[in-house]
């Protein structure tokens, strides 16, 4: 204690630093890391159980979004003031391509689905199922990526900055009404590395003219005594302004 109350105000204001990042990125990660749900858009929609029907809900781009999931397949995306929807899945053994290059018939499980909205079939195609995988493929034998449907005529469609359609993607609708794997922000392992470096830049700090003789002791004669110059000083607040910069960094990327 006594050693922290000798060092300069500069030294004490960078321990101050690293100590507030610590126990805020500390109270941050376990709330942020709680938080399970289905990723969507970059943001995390927590699963809760409204009746019979699963609802995914958060907010994304600053807006409340919510899809609800009926135990029917039936899915309703809501994105501020617009409404997506309603999807519904059903399985229909004609949907399943009758040739494929990337599986044998028997092989695997294979189910034929058909999502319509409002009456009108947006996709035909199957899932194949080995083990806890699943993919997806279109009726011609072509994978389902991510592309979303053409929006319904005055549906009220809302764009982003970027003017992607916000609504939701052939895939997303498969993988919602099929259980979702749910996932969460927040990288533990950056965490971990991000007090690491707090934690040696405050040694650092609070041992600075002790690890500069340190390092003179098999260089000069009389190393006890040597005073650092200005530019090592200077030299000093810079690799720990770095090094606070490095550990921020990880902190945030961390949350993401």
């Amino acid at each position: 204690m006594n050693k922290i109350k000798s060092l300069r105000m500069p030294q004490k204001i960078i321990l101050l630093i690293l100590a507030a990042m610590v126990v805020v990125f500390s109270i941050l990660y376990p709330i942020t890391i709680i938080r399970e749900g289905y990723e969507y858009l970059d943001s995390i929609l927590v699963q809760k159980e409204s009746g019979e029907n699963t609802v995914y809900s958060g907010k994304i781009r600053g807006r409340n979004a919510e899809f609800t999931v009926t135990p029917d397949k039936t899915v309703v995306f809501r994105y501020g003031d617009a409404t997506y929807g309603p999807y519904t899945v059903r399985e229909d053994p004609t949907a399943i391509p009758k040739e494929n290059p990337f599986w044998t018939t028997g092989e695997f499980e294979e189910t034929g689905l058909v999502i319509q909205r409002k009456g009108e079939t947006i996709f035909r195609g199957c899932r194949i199922e080995y083990g806890p995988n699943k993919i997806y493929y279109n009726e011609d034998g072509s994978s389902v990526f991510n592309f979303r449907p053409i929006p319904e005529p005055g549906s009220g469609v809302i764009y982003d900055t970027d003017m992607d359609i916000l609504e939701p993607s052939i895939l997303d609708i498969l993988k919602l009404t099929d259980g979702p794997q749910l996932t969460h922000k927040g990288n533990g392992l950056l965490f971990f590395f991000g007090v690491v470096i707090c934690a040696l830049t405050a040694l650092s700090v609070i041992f600075a003219d002790e690890l500069f003789r340190w390092n003179l002791r098999y260089v000069i004669v009389d190393a006890d005594n040597a005073e650092p110059t200005d530019w090592t000083i200077m030299s000093r607040y810079i690799s720990w302004a770095i090094l606070i910069i490095a550990a921020l960094v990880l902190f945030i990327g961390g949350l993401k």
